[in-house]
């Protein structure tokens, strides 16, 4: 099994870099959108200790069971999975409120809701959406300080390396995830901080240039995207609270983003990872846009869930993110699909259906739903993100005066 000290390690860099959790600041351990499954105790626990050692005020911890989701979902009667505990929304909004830090634990459970009709689940997702609306709304607006990770279950490990045993799944999960996470090296908090350098690099040059639109080629893809007037890419190195403090969203992360113009998207666009959401495998996307609106859609696999997801309200119809991962990421290098958005996402160029995060556009955060619209930044109660890149994949960026200017050829950056 893992090594304290590699656990204790990983604890520390959700804390100090990832979170950055100031000296009497509280630390709320799994928000309402993404509460921590009960088999993350020794990973929490560890984190709990690092909190207090940094000044946390007090640590909270959002606990859940991922099995009882699946008997709500497969036993309560219909009318009820339209209802969301209001208590819970107002615990999550008054600890924003009070200026906690916010961290999740996301494990995939891809089999969990396996026979389970994807219209109940979308039923109960879109209530939960719903209700937090605001709470995300401001949460993705940077009034506080957040990290999302992940850490290895038994079940995650069995799916990925299903010809191995219990322990040795898990042994090599945890090698890769300590490894993407840098962890495994020798100093991993000045590896981040490089690597952080690195990513603000890339982010200033794409800023530099004011692309105002860019043109996707591959196999299945010949799409247009123009980009809001006001768009700002955005990496690790240029995320900060509204009082300033920087952290670190997602570990890992090797993406750069920003936003599509709502209606400016044109074409066709084909996924080229399958996407696991919601228990449910949705292969072979392939969407065609006209003037930002997703027209049509098909799936090899999961044409039933894509459905839902792009139903869930207005915007769902919509893109809300654009980002660029070169095809030879640390986490791309594995040859693995994690079946784990965050870790999928960045090992590949993807689109996000739905809402755009306000950083996307300068002072976004700032800004009311409503005047995010008027600028061309989708809003949307859902954001799903799917995978687009691949080693056939062209991304070119247009400038104001008609230049054309190549972003990544083959996959890899040539910016």
């Amino acid at each position: 099994m893992v090594e304290p000290s590699k656990l204790e390690m990983y604890a520390d860099l959700a804390v100090r870099v990832g979170v950055n959790l100031q000296p009497s600041q509280i630390l709320v351990i799994g928000q309402d959108t993404l509460p921590v499954p009960i088999e993350c105790f020794e990973f929490v626990r560890y984190v709990t200790q690092k909190a207090y050692a940094a000044g946390a005020r007090q640590v909270y911890v959002n606990w859940e069971d991922p099995e009882l989701n699946r008997i709500r979902l497969e036993s309560a009667s219909e009318d009820s999975l339209d209802e969301y505990p209001q208590w819970k929304v107002n615990w999550m909004e008054s600890m924003l409120a009070e200026g906690a830090a916010f961290l999740a634990i996301f494990i995939p459970y891809p089999d969990l809701l396996t026979g389970i009709d994807p219209a109940r689940v979308a039923r109960a997702a879109k209530a939960k959406a719903n209700a937090l609306r605001n709470f995300v709304n401001e949460y993705a607006s940077l009034k506080t300080n957040y990290c999302i990770l992940s850490v290895p279950s038994k079940s995650w490990a069995n799916k990925l390396f299903p010809t191995l045993s219990d322990v040795d799944a898990m042994n090599k999960l945890w090698d890769i995830v300590l490894e993407i996470v840098r962890i495994d090296t020798d100093h991993p908090f000045q590896e981040w901080k490089t690597h952080v350098s690195e990513l603000g690099k890339r982010t200033k040059l794409l800023n530099d240039y004011r692309f105002t639109k860019l043109r996707y080629s591959a196999p299945g893809t010949d799409l247009t995207v123009d980009l809001p007037d006001e768009h700002q890419w955005i990496s690790l190195a240029t995320v900060k609270n509204i009082n300033n403090v920087p952290f670190l969203p997602n570990l890992p992360s090797e993406e750069v983003f920003t936003a599509p113009h709502r209606t400016g998207v044109n074409g066709t666009l084909r996924s080229t990872m399958p996407l696991y959401y919601g228990g449910t495998m949705i292969n072979n996307i392939q969407l065609t846009f006209s003037e930002g609106k997703i027209v049509n859609y098909s799936a090899d696999e999961g044409l039933a869930t894509l459905k839902g997801i792009i139903a869930s309200d207005e915007g769902s119809s919509y893109l809300g993110e654009i980002a660029l991962v070169p095809v030879t990421s640390p986490i791309a290098k594995h040859g693995i699909l994690f079946m784990n958005p965050l870790y999928d996402e960045n090992a590949s160029c993807h689109f996000a259906i739905g809402n755009g995060y306000p950083s996307s556009i300068v002072n976004g955060q700032s800004m009311s739903p409503e005047e995010r619209l008027e600028r061309g930044l989708n809003q949307s109660i859902t954001h799903v993100d799917f995978m687009v890149g691949s080693n056939e994949l062209n991304i070119d960026g247009e400038t104001k005066d008609g230049r054309r200017i190549p972003i990544l050829s083959a996959g890899n950056w040539v910016l």
